[in-house]
């Protein structure tokens, strides 16, 4: 059993101090997971917010119900992260690997800043529909196509836009931003477009 200190990521103030079964020398990624895990067992998730958790290793970690209002999880792994009901307003989800992260239900996802520094909004405004229709069908035909009730890569949107089976036969200009959007549509971060929209305009 080892004490680990997890501070304030504005401020740097020490935030709480986890006991966690970890050894000595193990990663801080490592730390940081088993310091998030020991606040939501011991019913102390509102330790959590504002907290500095990245890099941390969560994945497949339960986080239902967690208070992370403000917290940085900037490059934190969160693949198959349990989220259902988490409150996430205001937190820094720039650069975390969110696939097969569970989110339905999260409290205020909000905006975040991407890896690139482009705001997630922004994201969703722009380069979603540019990628959608870069292969020549319009959003309404994607969504029609059933590119929203996606489970596998067979009717994933991508595959609709682009006429391709793998993200790696996505044009090179486009590979990326196709990497990218599988990334966060798994982590269902992606709404259905509204297609209303797109025929009024």
């Amino acid at each position: 059993m080892i004490k680990f200190d997890v501070a304030n990521h504005l401020t740097g103030n020490l935030q709480f101090t986890a006991e966690i079964e970890c050894g000595e020398y193990a990663a801080v990624s490592t730390k940081l997971g088993l310091a998030v895990k020991w606040a939501i067992e011991t019913n102390n998730s509102s330790y959590l917010s504002g907290a500095n958790l990245s890099g941390a290793y969560l994945s497949g970690a339960n986080l239902s119900d967690a208070y992370l209002s403000g917290a940085n999880l900037s490059g934190a792994n969160l693949s198959g992260a349990y989220l259902s009901d988490a409150y996430l307003s205001g937190a820094n989800l720039s650069g975390a690997y969110l696939s097969d992260a569970y989110l339905s239900g999260a409290k205020e996802v909000g905006d975040f800043t991407m890896e690139d520094g482009m705001p997630f909004s922004e994201y969703l405004r722009v380069v979603v529909p540019a990628l959608l229709t870069a292969g020549g069908r319009t959003v309404s035909e994607i969504v029609a196509l059933g590119g929203w009730q996606c489970h596998s890569w067979d009717n994933c949107p991508m595959r609709i836009a682009l006429n391709i089976t793998d993200p790696s036969q996505s044009p090179p200009l486009l590979r990326a931003r196709v990497v990218e959007f599988v990334r966060l549509f798994d982590a269902g971060l992606i709404p259905e477009p509204k297609v209303e929209a797109e025929a009024a305009a």
